[in-house]
């Protein structure tokens, strides 16, 4: 499973408004560029959601090799950007287009992996239901390259939190979700 590189970021489908329900856990959308990272001590992979490998692009995320030790772990996430504390697609876009990312780049436009779920912790995690996986998912440490999306129980507050910020909007996954 660790080396299968044909898996896809699951794909958002838009809802007109916002709702309510327990059955549901609730997370920050962040305006960035959705990946599969497969990461252990010796490499990063980071695919996009064609299959594309775009490691190149993010050396810094070789961070995240750190804070997996001796695992062989896969996580659905996104690469974002941020300009004075909040997600910046522009600045994604701007540093994607160069052809070679230079150390003055990785400086001026860092980015970080946020990590919505894991897929895989030395073994296949996609049989088991989305709340155990996050509960997995706790066990790595934050980073300056690595954030765990954090989840919310009330996604309406949090619909009316994130507009007043200006940030993008509010994912809804259902609790029991597998894979």
């Amino acid at each position: 499973m660790f080396h299968d590189y044909d898996l896809r970021p699951m794909l958002l489908s838009e809802q007109s408004k916002i709702f309510q329900n327990d059955n549901y856990l609730y997370e920050i959308k962040f305006d960035g560029i959705r990946a599969i990272l497969f990461v252990s001590n010796k490499k990063l992979v980071a695919l996009s959601r064609n299959g594309n490998d775009f490691s190149s692009k993010y050396p810094e995320l070789k961070e995240i090799q750190k804070i997996v030790g001796d695992h062989e772990v896969i996580f659905d996430g996104e690469i974002i950007a941020t300009d004075n504390g909040l997600p910046s697609f522009l600045l994604l876009q701007k540093r994607n287009r160069v052809k070679k990312v230079s150390k003055k780049l990785v400086l001026e436009i860092p980015v970080c992996f946020v990590a919505f779920d894991i897929l895989y912790d030395n073994k296949d995690l996609t049989n088991i239901p989305l709340l155990k996986r996050k509960e997995i998912l706790e066990k790595y440490e934050d980073t300056n390259c690595f954030i765990k999306s954090k989840v919310y129980d009330n996604g309406i507050s949090l619909f009316k939190m994130v507009k007043k910020i200006g940030l993008e909007g509010v994912v809804a996954k259902k609790k029991k979700v597998y894979i």
